[in-house]
């Protein structure tokens, strides 16, 4: 199977993951925006200047306009790389944005788009060819971009580096103190402000929330718009820099307009039935599958080439002893394994006799994930089929596979046929072979951005879901697995076991939401919580529900934290308790006033009872109420 690169998001959150060969760009810098969202402010004499007045504060498209921008996104800084240090950055995409307008009317317009002429500069990671499938956006009336549709040939991983990169020039042609956008890193707040009758302004000051792990760090980001006669804008320059622990990265987007290219789009381009509307930003997930060879894999082979075998575990273990995290202990490993792939069998064998410490395991396992070797690969293939061997080392080895770049559709296939070969053995052991390998290949679907693999998976967990109201064992694995896999077409079938007389079989059914996208999930979220009267299968849910929204990156909605607030106090739970606390607190509504009211109310609450979740709220409440609750 050919992999799919994934190149970051073009946004700031992607340079810094180049370290585990993800992507972000990080655009922007600090142009000062004064007065604030264009209000009137004093002058140098005291005496007030009057706000600026715009030329045009609105888009009008017309079916078959044809817009073409000159393209440049850049990334440069320093970056702390595990297994290489730091290392300097200099990146570079240049080409072209072509838009034809599909629809319009007073409200929005629908644009078919593609970016051509794409070449990469200065040893880029980013791959031209994955970002050149056509896609759709929507542009209100305010000039802003509002939704992304990816073409079905594309896959989701690309198409939300494309969204990243188009949605780093989010604007909308208006003043404001209270600008909030989305990016390739995440949920970011800024000002808008128009500095003349022409030229737009927008600063971005912090990010509410971010989709990846990377650390919080300062941010300072500016945008500015020549607004131009239109239909969209003329030109746009976006600059941003974020200071994270190990590096600074500065990275910049420029949009120009030019004259038409002369390409048109096909009719083929502009079937809108080729094209799927969603959100792909909050769907980051770190760096597992998708692992292009970049400079920084060639500095560690260079450092470990001359190692002998012994010395090249005896440094991974001193790693492991110095606990220097797991992100610094398994890359030079993983890059001696491909350099020397002749000392894998040996290593392992290490291994299996007991040589390494146990803390070990983890990192050893991921070192052979990570190498791009057919060795590895075959290792972990024999460590898996291995059934006289120790039965968690055959899990391991299930888990270091799914994310390899080299399997596909027939190690998926193998996982399935692994089902009814261990609950063949009648074994103990056998029996949780079995439900691993479910959550092997849901796994797999879920992490894959390959069709082939997600209609083995599907096919699969129909199969082992379609029998009984209450739930096997496998069947309680399977349900899990529909979370794993997130596929929405599998929804109806997991809920199904919802509807149980059985609880244990209802709390089973909760964790089909998993990574279930939240916009398909919702409203079968809402109508079981509910309905739902055991107070165990409700905590179960919302442990399950406060899960999907963190690993997706979503805030919850206001429906949902409603409905949280309403079981809040009816909940005996601590545990539960804190996950609706936390599942508020990171919500899309987590600033409304009656929101902050209800968690100052509930701190209040966990305070007067001296419970251990007065503790949670140190992260989730302002200094002033804070100071509130210990009144």
């Amino acid at each position: 199977m050919k992999p799919t690169v994934r190149f970051a998001t073009l946004s700031l959150g992607a340079v810094t993951a180049v370290a585990a060969a993800a992507w972000v760009w990080w655009p922007q810098g600090a142009v000062p925006v004064s007065p604030a969202a264009g209000a009137s402010s004093p002058g140098a004499s005291g005496q007030v200047t009057p706000a600026v007045v715009p030329e045009r504060t609105t888009c009008r498209f017309g079916r078959g306009d044809r817009l073409t921008y000159g393209l440049t996104v850049t990334s440069h800084g320093t970056q702390s790389v595990p297994g290489a240090g730091e290392l300097p950055l200099d990146l570079a995409l240049v080409g072209a944005l072509e838009l034809e307008v599909l629809q319009a009317s007073s409200a929005d317009a629908v644009l078919v788009g593609r970016l051509t002429q794409l070449k990469a500069k200065g040893g880029s990671a980013f791959d031209p060819e994955g970002l050149k499938a056509p896609f759709l956006v929507a542009v209100d009336s305010g000039c802003q971009l509002t939704r992304f549709a990816r073409h079905q040939s594309q896959g989701r991983a690309a198409g939300r580096s494309q969204q990243a990169l188009l949605w780093e020039a989010q604007f909308r042609l208006e003043s404001s103190d209270a600008f909030r956008m989305s990016n390739g890193t995440g949920v970011a707040e800024g000002r808008l402000a128009f500095a003349g009758p022409a030229e737009l302004r927008r600063t971005l000051e912090r990010y509410v929330s971010r989709w990846g792990q990377t650390a919080a760090g300062r941010t300072e980001g500016a945008l500015v718009v020549r607004v131009g006669r239109g239909p969209w804008f003329d030109l746009l320059s976006s600059r941003e820099t974020q200071a994270l622990e190990g590096g600074s990265v500065v990275g910049t987007l420029d949009l120009e307009k030019l004259p038409s290219l002369g390409r048109p789009f096909t009719t083929a381009d502009r079937d809108l039935s080729a094209y799927r509307w969603e959100d792909l930003l909050p769907l980051h997930q770190d760096s597992l599958v998708q692992r292009p060879f970049t400079r920084f894999d060639a500095e560690r082979q260079q450092k470990v080439a001359n190692q002998t075998p012994k010395e090249a575990l005896d440094s991974f273990v001193d790693r492991v002893n110095r606990k220097v995290g797991i992100q610094s202990t398994w890359p030079e490993l993983s890059a001696y394994f491909e350099v020397h792939p002749e000392s894998i069998r040996p290593a392992v064998r290490a291994y299996l006799d007991g040589e390494l410490p146990d803390d070990a395991t983890g990192p050893f396992f991921l070192a052979l994930s990570k190498a791009r070797t057919p060795e590895a690969l075959q290792q972990l293939l024999d460590l898996k089929r291995d059934d006289a061997g120790e039965a968690m080392n055959q899990v391991r080895a299930m888990f270091a596979l799914v994310t390899r770049q080299d399997v596909g559709r027939g190690l998926a296939q193998e996982f399935v046929a692994d089902v009814d070969h261990h609950l063949a053995r009648r074994t103990q052991a056998g029996d949780f072979l079995a439900r691993e390998s479910v959550l092997a290949f849901s796994t797999m679907a879920g992490l894959q951005d390959d069709p082939a693999v997600s209609e083995v998976a599907t096919e699969a967990l129909r199969r082992l879901l379609h029998q009984g109201s209450e739930t096997t064992a496998v069947q309680r694995a399977a349900l899990a697995g529909v979370g794993n896999a997130g596929d929405p077409a599998l929804l109806d079938q997991a809920l199904v076991f919802s509807q149980a007389p059985d609880v244990q079989t209802r709390k089973d059914a909760a964790n089909a939401f998993g990574r279930m996208p939240v916009e398909a999930s919702e409203a079968a979220e809402l109508a079981w919580l509910r309905r739902e009267q055991n107070p165990f299968v409700k905590n179960k849910l919302y442990k399950v529900i406060w899960e999907q929204h963190a690993a997706l990156r979503q805030g919850a909605s206001r429906a949902l934290v409603d409905q949280a607030l309403r079981d809040l106090p009816l909940l005996q739970s601590g545990l539960a308790r804190r996950n609706i606390i936390r599942l508020v607190s990171k919500s899309t509504v987590a600033q409304a006033p009656d929101v902050r009211a209800a968690l100052v109310a509930q701190a209040k609450f966990e305070r007067a009872h001296d419970t251990s979740l007065i503790n949670e709220f140190s992260a989730h409440l302002t200094e002033d109420e804070v100071a509130e609750v210990l009144r």
